[in-house]
């Protein structure tokens, strides 16, 4: 009776080989689905939900001309600092609605992206120039830190972070 071959000698047969190979490329298949499906999420308005933002790149185009109207005067805010989009740039947020707080050299607009409950919302800040320290408040939350806060129109406490010259990403997340 003859030894089997030892494991180091033994050949692996084709048909191994290609199952490998083929649980391989359904490993990857299912990798590039959930990355798929992760940024789809996040381009949409549901990732919002999870603190997601659609880019600013792809927002930029419908935000330019509110800005330019804003700034010219040709949208002016009520009295709570809401202006109400005209119906062909009202695509622009989701309630048709922007908030603008006019300070000396300063304008402010806030293009929200999401709506929470209560007075929850993210979205993007447009500033007339770069934010310094006399333009915000900070806020001591005890264990959470000692964070910073602007307030635009009626949209109160909210929080930065990131952006791109003078566009920030904001929120309010408290309620």
């Amino acid at each position: 009776m003859s030894e089997p071959p030892s494991r180091a000698t033994a050949t692996v047969p084709a048909s191994r080989v290609a199952r490998r190979c083929s649980r391989f490329a359904c490993v990857l298949g299912i990798l590039f689905a959930i990355y798929a499906a992760y940024v789809g999420v996040a381009c949409s308005s549901f990732g919002s939900l999870m603190g997601l933002f659609p880019p600013l790149y792809m927002k930029r185009g419908e935000y330019r001309p509110v800005v330019d109207a804003v700034l010219s005067g040709a949208l002016a805010p009520d009295s709570l600092g809401v202006v109400r989009l005209p119906p062909d740039l009202s695509k622009a947020t989701p309630r048709g609605e922007v908030m603008v707080d006019r300070r000396p050299g300063l304008t402010l607009i806030l293009f929200p992206t999401f709506y929470g409950r209560g007075n929850d919302l993210q979205g993007y800040l447009y500033c007339s120039r770069p934010l310094t320290s006399l333009d915000w408040y900070s806020i001591d939350w005890g264990s959470g830190g000692v964070h910073e806060h602007i307030d635009v129109g009626p949209a109160t406490m909210l929080s930065w972070w990131g952006g791109e010259g003078t566009w920030l990403k904001v929120g309010r997340r408290l309620d």
